[in-house]
């Protein structure tokens, strides 16, 4: 579609793929303010307006408000021709044109639709007009350079989802990391409470002999439980298998070859003497 007349102010929609929409309906209420600008801004020269470019003298209030709906072309299509032929509008240009410069401030509000969030905002744009042979204000149609796009319902629901598990994950690392860097504390330092030889230095040890006391001694004893149908007693030994693996499983780099060596063994075991049996002579 071409917009050949006069007088229209044209507000392009979008989604967020910058995909145009059409049928979005929403409201413009649009104002007029009278503004200096400050020193290294030229008049008129400007193509985005800012706060920080201008200082507001007076503002008209309401001039307009209209409803929209946005074309095949995504485009709200707005008509000032009303507005600019208001006798508020006309007397305020004429009071103040060759002063000051004049600025639009289109507030827009999109109505929520079963696919975008409701959106709102104000736009300000340099309102450069001229005077038709009859002595009417009329401007060239404008095109906003300011684009609304709407947020999608779907993609800040699943933005959401993201988030969280992100959320998740990092408190997941934050509590591995701790522990990780308590295991290598605890890995490294000598146990201050030891007074005897035998007991283990650091808690490496303490890890190795749990594992050396599972092969030595756990493992052959629920082998023999299950042997001889000792049930209450395998039971037992099952319930100690479960916490060692519950223990070496937060130190899966300890192996049973960083440790000590298996007790009980090597060339001065000594032969265990049946009860049942006299000692020989």
């Amino acid at each position: 579609m071409e917009y050949k007349e006069l007088n229209l102010l044209i507000l392009p929609i979008i989604d967020e793929k910058s995909e145009k929409l059409d049928g979005i309906l929403g409201n413009v209420e649009i104002s007029l303010s009278v503004v200096i600008y400050n020193e290294f801004v030229a008049i008129g020269e400007p193509t985005k307006v800012r706060p920080s470019n201008y200082k507001e003298m007076l503002n008209s209030g309401v001039l307009t408000s209209q409803k929209f709906e946005s074309d095949e072309n995504g485009n709200a299509v707005i008509d000032l021709t009303t507005m600019l032929s208001s006798r508020n509008f006309i007397k305020l240009i004429n009071s103040y044109e060759g002063k000051y410069s004049f600025i639009l401030n289109i507030k827009v509000s999109v109505f929520k639709t079963e696919k975008f969030y409701p959106y709102e905002g104000i736009i300000t744009n340099p309102f450069e007009y001229s005077n038709n042979r009859e002595g009417d204000i009329v401007f060239d149609t404008l095109f906003l350079d300011d684009i609304i796009t709407l947020e999608s319902l779907e993609v800040k629901y699943k933005l959401s989802e993201l988030k969280s598990e992100l959320k998740r994950i990092e408190d997941l690392y934050t509590i591995t990391k701790s522990n990780i860097e308590q295991k290598i504390s605890l890995s490294d330092k000598e146990i201050e409470i030891v007074t005897e030889d035998y007991e283990p230095v650091n808690f490496n040890y303490v890890v190795t002999r749990l594992l050396e006391f599972k092969e030595g001694t756990l493992n052959p004893g629920l082998i023999f439980c299950e042997q001889f149908g000792l049930k209450k007693e395998l039971d037992i030994l099952k319930t100690f298998d479960r916490c060692i693996l519950r223990m070496t499983q937060l130190y899966p780099n300890v192996t049973i070859d960083d440790g000590e060596g298996i007790p009980y063994s090597g060339p001065d075991k000594v032969d265990p003497v049946d009860p049942k049996q006299p000692e020989s002579k």
